[in-house]
């Protein structure tokens, strides 16, 4: 029994002797790595631990062939890899102008608050209020109260008081006036009251009911069918709904 624990010990210890071997290698350039052990590897390069304890990511076109070659390495797979780590940067980098473009355009959008006064194939006449982005400022007021110690306590100081809140500017749109808002109709009702995120969009010209006169007002489009406006059905596929809506809620949180 001792023998057999002797003889399976000392293969064992052959193994790992085999496994953590270091012998020196020397790369295309000439360049010897002493006592070299190869750590890790990826299909570019191997993490290579070598004399006085240096560790260096050397490419695989610096290695020696048969090293390569007893890591699987070829150039066949080395170009495949190559082509899609390019296809995946270069996608990257289109989603990445593509969601700028997402977050530029909500950045200049309007959070408005309407009564509906006309529904229309493309979009609905009403009139009501614009809110800009939020901002802080400062409440003062002061008030008047007695020193109440010292040599003078009953002399009158002066307190100031700052409060700060938070606010949305307003304006009403079309200056009180009108306003057409490009928009899905439905579920849309006249005199009901609905709110949009909504970009302006030039001004909009229709007829009156009753004269058949025209008349020119100021125009706005809801974000969401500027979006899909603003890239084409390709391109949304490139981007999954968490994307987009993440930059949506950049852009209006960056709202000018």
């Amino acid at each position: 029994m001792k023998k057999i624990y002797l003889v399976l010990a000392l293969l064992a210890g052959i193994a790992y002797g085999e496994k953590n071997k270091k012998s020196d290698i020397t790369l295309t350039d000439g360049t010897v790595l002493e006592k070299a052990k190869i750590l890790t590897t990826s299909p570019t390069d191997a993490v290579i631990l070598h004399s006085g304890g240096n560790v260096e990511n050397i490419s695989w076109d610096k290695l020696p062939t048969e090293l390569r070659a007893k890591y699987g390495v070829s150039e066949e797979k080395q170009k495949k890899f190559k082509k899609d780590q390019e296809r995946r940067e270069a996608l990257n980098k289109t989603k990445s102008l593509l969601l700028s473009k997402i977050e530029e355009a909500f950045a200049s959008t309007i959070w408005v608050e309407v009564e509906i006064k006309q529904v229309l194939s493309n979009g609905i006449l009403c009139e009501g209020t614009g809110y800009l982005k939020e901002v802080e400022k400062e409440q003062v007021t002061y008030s008047k109260s007695k020193k109440g110690s010292g040599l003078y306590p009953n002399e009158i100081v002066t307190n100031r008081h700052v409060k700060k809140y938070k606010t949305m500017p307003s304006f009403k749109l079309g200056g009180g006036e009108w306003v057409f808002i490009q928009c899905s109709t439905e579920g849309l009702y006249e005199e009901v009251s609905e709110s949009f995120f909504v970009i302006a969009n030039g001004t909009y010209s229709y007829s009156t009911a009753f004269t058949g006169a025209s008349k020119t007002v100021k125009s706005y489009i809801d974000s969401y069918i500027y979006l899909g406006k603003l890239l084409t059905p390709n391109e949304l596929e490139l981007l999954s709904e968490n994307e987009i809506q993440m930059a949506i809620k950049r852009g209006i949180k960056s709202r000018r």
